[in-house]
């Protein structure tokens, strides 16, 4: 019986050019938005629906990412949900991102 599954797959482009920052230990890291469209079909006409998904890139994925993509990049990303724990005054927090361990660039 598989009692877990966590695996990710999304295709989109970039809302924006990712933020790449060295760690203070030599790691490298980038945070980046994709977004995702979502094409319905209404009465008159389609109807586009974005969904902004937060991903980080660690290592040399983070730096490769770094070198070949700005706002507007297609990308597919294939990785792993994490959790991030934010707390804003007396108020927790929680927020998905994916944690990405493999990209292709699509463009």
């Amino acid at each position: 019986m598989l009692r877990s599954f966590n695996r990710v797959i999304i295709v989109g482009n970039l809302a924006r050019n990712p933020k790449f920052q060295t760690l203070s230990n030599g790691q490298s890291l980038a945070d980046m938005t994709l977004a995702v469209n979502d094409r319905r079909q209404i009465q008159d006409g389609q109807l586009t629906e974005a969904t902004f998904v937060n991903i980080t890139c660690w290592g040399r994925l983070a730096e490769l990412v770094d070198k070949k993509c700005l706002a507007g990049s297609r990308v597919l990303v294939e990785g792993r949900l994490g959790m991030d724990t934010l707390q804003v005054g007396g108020t927790r927090s929680h927020k998905l991102r994916v944690i990405v361990e493999t990209i292709e660039f699509l463009d």
